[in-house]
């Protein structure tokens, strides 16, 4: 584990524009192993990531962003179609001119990261999909994201200042373990600040976007890169049969459960997930050196 005070002082932060936004981002390490991109979730931003990279082996570069419209990155009233979000991460690819990373995606991000690895294959080397949905449900997600769209402006509209307060109470429980919830109380209140201060219509679009993508499962098929599933045992929100079926329909896959976390793996196991991320970047590393030279 690095320390986390002289990585923590080793972190760089700043904007790049992707795609004609403004993108918020924070990078650690100048090594020349195996390059790491984090993409979070719906509704968080880069600091859900944190704990993570506090856990990551010394001297490994890292970067994480902030998605359109979440975080610090500007972006995200309008609505847009997922594969925007999928084009932005291989713009900030390019734009740091990251070679085959190991790509990180957790919940939202883990759709994303797999999207990519479908569009733009060969981009990456690697893949960790953490807490991923995988398929859309093609009936409550829509139907969701259209109350969602209707219902939050219009609140805000009437004159309720914060009309994101009437999802905190479910939130809490879809994302986090009760376990988790009783020892962490003030990492709790941290979350819910974070999330009163969302961007209304931007993490609606996001959930629309990712509501209305389309399916992979025959796509998946063609994924030759390494792709490690990770879920928690008390997700409420992926289940175990979603989580299999990126197992099945992805050749080159590997599956680990953390028992007693809940969706947010990354804040509830970040040392146990840092862990898995370094195993399969050394995995990946290893491979690299196998080659034959020039």
């Amino acid at each position: 584990m690095a320390d986390p005070l002289t990585t923590a002082a080793r972190e760089r932060e700043g904007y790049v524009e992707l795609n004609e936004n403004r993108t918020f981002y924070i990078e650690r390490g100048g090594g020349e192993g195996v390059p790491i991109i984090l993409v979070h979730g719906w509704s968080l931003d880069v600091t859900y990531w944190r704990q993570v990279m506090d856990h990551l082996p010394p001297g490994v570069r890292v970067w994480a962003y902030d998605l359109r419209g979440m975080g610090q990155s500007s972006g995200g009233e309008t609505p847009y179609r997922f594969e925007l979000l999928v084009d932005d991460l291989e713009a900030f690819r390019q734009t740091f001119g990251i070679d085959r990373p190991l790509v990180c995606g957790h919940s939202l991000g883990g759709d994303l990261a797999a999207q990519y690895a479908v569009s733009f294959p060969g981009r990456a080397a690697s893949f960790v999909l953490i807490d991923a949905p995988g398929r859309p449900n093609l009936l409550i997600n829509p139907i969701v994201a259209f109350l969602l769209r209707v219902a939050l402006p219009l609140l805000k509209w009437l004159g309720m200042k914060q009309p994101l307060k009437l999802l905190v109470p479910l939130l809490r429980i879809l994302f986090f373990s009760p376990a988790w919830r009783r020892n962490h109380p003030r990492e709790l209140v941290a979350w819910r600040w974070q999330f009163l201060q969302s961007n209304v219509h931007a993490i609606v679009n996001a959930l629309a976007a990712e509501a209305y993508r389309r399916v992979l499962r025959l796509a998946l098929q063609e994924v030759t890169e390494p792709v490690t599933v990770v879920r928690g045992s008390r997700d409420l929100i992926v289940s175990q049969r979603q989580a299999d079926s990126f197992v099945r329909c992805i050749a080159n896959s590997t599956f680990k459960l953390l028992r007693g976390s809940g969706h947010m793996t990354p804040v509830e196991r970040p040392a146990e997930l840092a862990e898995i991320i370094a195993e399969a970047a050394a995995a990946l590393a290893s491979s690299r050196a196998a080659l034959p030279g020039p």
